[in-house]
């Protein structure tokens, strides 16, 4: 059962990584993990009129993603859905990882395939199949919880497995080191006096290790690194409103508008409702049995584990995006796993069926949602296309002013400018506008672009219900190009989808 449940999450995510509509970060994130296949360090030069020196290295992020990036990218060809893939296996594994610890800490009363199962038809982790770190750096967190739990009775054991996890979670990205309060849950877990040992400092050996490791890869370009990190942590913290502003910011921007949909028209936007009312519920759940049960403690560590990462959030990133949450979703699907672990084993019938129905109703949403937006094949109706007419009417070297996620065509060979302030547009007069996406959201009615516009034609548009991207080449050289793709060009008002 076990492995039939892994098997669909990896068939719902692999199906959602092929057809969801792309991110303009993907082809950033992709490009370095292209550029280490190639034997050069991460960079991304796409987003160079943001940082200039991000052109020659990328030191804003931790590495480690960008390595297996690269290494992946040695196997396979150098694509979005090649990357997007990677998550997937990458995300099969951590939750192989959380499963084990939602099962640990429901005290094992539940049969393991069923913790597997409530991770694996998650809406949310299934959603996280982009090309980016966060599903690494959460992934090894999860086993670093795990191992720790797993070898609990062998403190050298567990100490220095977790320990290596944890390291490898903090160079994969900052905020791995809330692997290490997953650690210190399954300490207080399994009664904290019997840690109290020298042992126990095998779990920071590896993070020592590493912060060695980074410090030598970071010291040849100190400066550099100085401002990159300056201006990547612009806007992420501020110091504007008090900590209860922050929290409550943080709560209604994250959680009731761009997650629940709260304050967008139609019901569409808030199609992600049933699952924070379900964890919700959990957490309710989770939070009466830690008041009113005699064995409270794995719920009492549930909810706070819960609490203090969402304190974490408004305080340490406070653009509110929805990817964040990669971060705390595995805990609240955690607390879901103890919440019905409880009520499964309860005397009463009927919370045995309302557990059974509650796990029911959440897979089948995972499902339903899932196939829903698979059906729609955003990426093959709008990107795809999009891409292909791109790589035909350009030959590499070529400027473009587009989203990031078009730096794969001619396998990142032409000169892509996501440029959102129009800096370059004197520097590096495009030959093609992609616009559409995110880019299209912050430039399309910009006045430096609207002078432009007669220089250039539309040769092709391509939609799926309201994405879309629109492919306008400068007109001097549409007739040539499109003779040149043997005038396979789609007309300006085409739609696919």
């Amino acid at each position: 059962m076990g492995w039939a449940l892994l098997a669909a999450f990896v068939v719902l995510a692999s199906l959602l990584a092929l057809t969801r509509f792309p991110q303009s970060d993907e082809g950033h994130f992709a490009n370095a993990g292209y550029l280490v296949a190639q034997g050069q360090l991460p960079a991304m030069p796409m987003w160079a009129d943001w940082i200039p020196s991000l052109a020659d290295r990328a030191m804003i992020n931790m590495p480690l993603y960008y390595y297996v990036l690269g290494a992946w990218y040695t196997l396979f060809d150098p694509t979005l859905v090649s990357a997007r893939l990677l998550s997937v296996v990458i995300g099969a594994a951590g939750i192989v990882g959380w499963s084990l610890v939602g099962w640990q800490l429901a005290s094992r009363t539940i049969p393991y395939w069923l913790a597997l199962g409530v991770f694996a038809l998650n809406y949310d982790l299934i959603n996280f199949s982009s090309v980016r770190y966060d599903i690494l750096a959460v992934s090894l967190a999860g086993w670093a919880v795990a191992w720790f739990g797993l070898h609990r009775d062998r403190v050298s054991v567990a100490s220095g497995g977790a320990g290596i996890f944890a390291a490898l979670a903090c160079l994969s990205h900052p905020y791995g080191v809330l692997a290490y309060l997953g650690v210190g849950v399954m300490i207080l877990h399994a009664g904290w006096r019997s840690f109290l040992t020298p042992r126990l400092l095998w779990l920071v050996v590896p993070g020592a290790v590493a912060l060695l490791m980074l410090a030598a890869w970071i010291y040849p370009d100190w400066e550099l690194f100085q401002v990159q990190l300056r201006e990547n942590a612009a806007g992420r913290v501020s110091d504007d409103a008090g900590p209860f502003a922050l929290i409550w910011n943080d709560i209604r921007i994250r959680y009731l508008e761009r997650y629940a949909g709260f304050g967008s028209a139609g019901l569409a936007a808030k199609v992600r409702l049933p699952m924070l009312l379900s964890y919700l519920a959990a957490l309710a759940i989770c939070a009466g049995y830690a008041i009113r049960s005699r064995d409270r403690r794995p719920a009492m560590l549930v909810v706070a584990w819960v609490l203090v990462l969402v304190l974490f959030l408004a305080f340490a990133e406070q653009w509110h995006l929805y990817v964040y949450l990669a971060y705390l979703i595995p805990v609240l699907v955690v607390a879901q796993i103890v919440a019905a672990a409880r009520m499964l084993g309860s005397p009463r019938p009927l919370w045995r069926r309302a557990a059974i129905g509650w796990l029911a109703a959440n897979a089948l949403f995972a499902v339903g949602l899932t196939g829903a937006r698979v059906a729609s094949r955003e990426l093959q109706s709008t990107y795809v296309p999009a891409a292909a007419l791109l790589g035909c009417v350009t030959v590499p070297g070529e400027t473009v002013l587009s989203g990031g996620e078009f730096g794969p065509v001619h396998a990142f060979g032409l000169d892509i400018r996501n440029d959102t302030r129009l800096r370059s547009l004197e520097s590096h007069p495009p030959v093609v506008i992609v616009l559409g996406g995110e880019f299209d959201a912050t430039v399309s009615d910009h006045p430096k672009l609207l002078a432009m516009r007669s220089e250039f034609r539309t040769v092709g548009q391509f939609r799926a219900g309201e994405r879309g991207y629109r492919v306008l080449l400068r007109e001097e050289r549409a007739d040539e190009r499109i003779a040149a793709c043997g005038g396979s060009t789609a007309p300006p008002d085409a739609g696919n989808g």
